[in-house]
């Protein structure tokens, strides 16, 4: 290649070398806006994808927090059939069932 370029006259070898330069930045320019477009695309992706987890987050966490408190809920609502069916007066005359409500209350 210095071979070439040494052949050349004076004149031409300047405006080979300017057109290298040329062809050097608009490559460079080409780069980085390939890498600038390409890292903005990944940031509004990351901002995307952050959002769509959060969303769903805050949905999975709504219905499991509804399933468990209707589960409690009907847990406490036959807990109360079954003390219904006992009579008042036996459940506060033994001494087990007390016992074990005094430590549970």
């Amino acid at each position: 290649m210095s071979i070439v370029f040494s052949e050349l006259s004076l004149s031409d070898q300047f405006y080979y070398q300017k057109y290298y330069e040329y062809i050097i930045n608009a490559l460079t320019e080409f780069t980085m806006k390939n890498s600038y477009d390409n890292y903005t695309f990944f940031i509004k992706l990351n901002i995307i994808m952050i959002s769509i987890q959060l969303a769903l987050f805050v949905i999975l966490s709504q219905f499991i927090y509804l399933k468990f408190y209707s589960n409690m809920f009907n847990k406490i609502q036959k807990t109360k059939l079954v003390l219904d069916l006992i009579d008042l007066n036996f459940i506060l005359e033994n001494q087990y069932i007390m016992s074990y409500l005094c430590k549970y209350k």
